[in-house]
């Protein structure tokens, strides 16, 4: 009974600093790894044809062809044009922002740009990466990506169509 208690007391121990660090929401750094910092939006893999997906660089044409608002059908293009993750240690907060350019092909409306903008909390743990946003609008990130070296992973969407993609930052 006495060797149960100390293996159990030295398990409790042993997990005091993990339970610690995810109450305080702060990010959990693994092997050293560095985490915190800028990241630019760099590549977006693209599955074209239903193939394997390749990286497409930043800025990056997403869609050209019509759509229809309120019963008039436009040409448009919809482009990505840029886009940055920061990852702060203090808090374990991130801050994402993606900036997409809409322009009617035949001059029917001015191109119109817009940046939009996710911010919440991050952990971080063997590689993989978690985020959870603030109350607000739906996350534009996916719970989930992977850091290797400099490179971020992250599921997204796009807000006109919703159209998820992969994101590939660098810092």
């Amino acid at each position: 009974m006495i060797r149960f208690l100390r293996s159990a007391r030295a398990a409790a121990l042993l997990l005091l600093p993990l339970v610690a660090a995810c109450d305080q929401g702060l990010p959990t750094v693994t092997g050293g790894t560095n985490v915190e910092g800028s990241y630019i939006l760099s590549s977006v893999l693209v599955a074209q044809g239903g193939g394997t997906p390749s990286r497409q660089p930043v800025p990056l044409l997403l869609y050209q062809g019509p759509l229809t608002v309120n019963g008039t059908t436009f040409t448009i293009r919809y482009e990505l044009l840029s886009g940055a993750l920061n990852l702060a240690r203090a808090g374990g907060t991130y801050s994402f922002t993606a900036t997409y350019r809409i322009t009617e092909v035949n001059g029917a409306f001015a191109p119109d740009s817009r940046t939009v903008a996710e911010a919440g909390t991050y952990l971080f743990v063997n590689g993989q990466i978690g985020f959870t946003p603030a109350p607000g609008p739906e996350p534009l990130l996916s719970p989930g990506g992977t850091l290797a070296g400099s490179e971020l992973t992250v599921q997204s969407r796009e807000p006109l169509f919703g159209t998820p993609g992969t994101y590939v930052f660098r810092r």
